[in-house]
């Protein structure tokens, strides 16, 4: 960058500039070539393992689904200042994978899990109707998420008294 090999361009930039796709598509008049052509993508349709297999409102649902993904939101989860935090107890690397994946270390903070599914028609009906899920996977824990609340108590110590502000949990009530 330092040296203006790679330049960035905001969208602004953009209208006025010829950008190739790579470098077979250079001519006089191109300003600038793109770094990879899958570059294009954001990092969430990146993630889409092969999205010229899909019609594209199919991409789009899945960058929209894939922005409330559950899974390792980060390695500092305890020391972030969010109030809420949904993290899966088990997320698993994916099966399939794309450079975007590779890129970004995707493998390391996953999201979501590998789920094998068999589709069939049950008793009449389409697979829209209903999701049927194996009991015992669902006994070893998948899609078992946690949901995290962050508290910030303060504790007083009354002077000139050996009392003070305890933390307890909600009164047991017998069931």
């Amino acid at each position: 960058m330092r040296e203006g090999i790679i330049e960035y361009l905001d969208v602004n930039e953009q209208i006025n500039a010829l950008i190739a796709l790579n470098e077979t598509y250079i001519n006089s008049e191109t300003t600038h070539m793109e770094i990879e052509p899958f570059t294009i993508l954001g990092i969430v349709s990146g993630l889409i393992p092969y999205p010229h297999h899909n019609q594209s409102p199919r991409n789009t649902y899945q960058c929209a689904m894939g922005k409330q993904a559950v899974g390792t939101i980060g390695l500092n989860q305890f020391n972030r200042v969010d109030t809420q935090l949904f993290l899966m107890n088990t997320p698993q690397r994916p099966l399939v994978k794309s450079k975007t994946l590779e890129m970004i270390n995707f493998e390391k903070l996953p999201a979501g899990q590998n789920a094998s599914v068999a589709i069939m028609s049950y008793t009449g009906y389409d697979i829209e109707d209903a999701i049927i899920l194996n009991r015992a996977s669902l006994d070893r824990g998948f899609a078992r998420a946690a949901s995290i609340k962050r508290k910030v108590y303060n504790l007083n110590r009354l002077k000139n008294s050996q009392y003070s502000d305890k933390l307890q949990g909600p009164p047991k009530y017998p069931a």
